[in-house]
C-alpha cells in the first residue's frame, strides 16, 4: 500500500481514498482562496466608490461603502481559511465549512448590486462546504 502525501495510507475509509480526499481538499483550498481574493477586490471597490457597482443600489442596512468594508474583512478571513486547509490543520475544515456559510449568506445580501455575479459566488461556497463536509477524512489534517 502507497502513502499519500498528507501521511494516510491508501486504505479505503468510508468508501473515499484518503489520495481523493487530499484532492478534496486541494479543490476546496484553491477555490476559497479564488473567492477570497475576488472579495477583497470588490471589498476596494466599494469602498473607493467604485463605477462598476450601480448607484441606485438599495441595500438592506448600510452604504455601498459599508458592503465594501464587510466584503473585503469576509475577503481576509476567507484567505485565511484557504491558507489554513493548504497547511493541514486539523480545524481548518470546520472553519473552511463555517467561512464558506459565512461568505454565501454576505454574497446572498450583495445580490442587489450584482446578482448573477453575487448567485454564481453563492454557488461556488456551496461547492466548497459540499467539498469539505462529504469528504471528509479526519486523518488527512494533524493538529
Amino acid at each position: 500500500m502507497g502513502r499519500s502525501a498528507y501521511g494516510g495510507d491508501e486504505s479505503v475509509e468510508y468508501g473515499l481514498k484518503p489520495r481523493t480526499d487530499a484532492r478534496w481538499l486541494l479543490f476546496a483550498g484553491t477555490i476559497l482562496g479564488l473567492i477570497g481574493v475576488v472579495n477583497v477586490i470588490q471589498g476596494i471597490s466599494g469602498i473607493d466608490g467604485s463605477k462598476v457597482y450601480p448607484a441606485k443600489t438599495v441595500f438592506e442596512f448600510g452604504s455601498m461603502k459599508t458592503w465594501g468594508w464587510i466584503v473585503f474583512v469576509v475577503g481576509l478571513v476567507t484567505i485565511v481559511a484557504s491558507f489554513a486547509i493548504f497547511l493541514g490543520r486539523s480545524w481548518a475544515r470546520l472553519f473552511g465549512i463555517v467561512v464558506g456559510g459565512g461568505n454565501a449568506i454576505a454574497q446572498l445580501l450583495f445580490v442587489p448590486a450584482h446578482p448573477l455575479w453575487a448567485m454564481t459566488m453563492f454557488a461556488a461556497n456551496l461547492l466548497v462546504i459540499n467539498a469539505l463536509s462529504a469528504h471528509w477524512n479526519p486523518k488527512l489534517l494533524k493538529g
